[in-house]
């Protein structure tokens, strides 16, 4: 795997002048390993990476496009764990609109920072001069 964890980090190093050619490069370094995973009878590795090469690759050639996503999920990740801490284990049913709801609130507290705080102060009656902090990690 660190063969192609060295491809995928080549590529995305490269991200700056990225250029199809580089990606053709990579998607055929990533074949080569595909090949070589299926001669030595890894035929499941081979077929993730058959099914999934576009995706895999989906960073960089988006990239091409002037759309720059992140090349992992950690982010997102991380509150989708957050959102299924809250909802698991806590004595208590949610319902569809009310992990909706959980799942746009932790959204805009993360990436609409002033439509979240005006939201807040709006809801709890603050006055804007007081320095707060809602922490949603219970």
């Amino acid at each position: 795997m660190n063969e192609v964890k060295g491809i995928l980090l080549r590529l995305k190093n490269s991200l700056g002048n990225l250029t199809e050619e580089r990606i053709r490069k990579a998607e055929k370094a990533l074949n080569e390993f595909v090949e070589e995973m299926e001669s030595k009878g890894y035929w499941r590795v081979s077929r993730f990476f058959k099914r999934h090469m576009k995706s895999i690759l989906l960073f960089a050639y988006k990239r091409l496009e002037g759309i720059t996503i992140p090349w992992h999920n950690n982010r997102m990740e991380r509150k989708m764990g957050e959102i299924a801490k809250r909802m698991k284990n806590k004595w208590m049913k949610w319902s569809e609109r009310g992990a909706e709801n959980l799942g746009n609130l932790l959204m805009k507290m993360r990436f609409e920072r002033a439509s979240y705080e005006s939201f807040i102060g709006e809801i709890m009656k603050l006055d804007k001069d007081i320095r707060w902090e809602v922490n949603l990690h219970l």
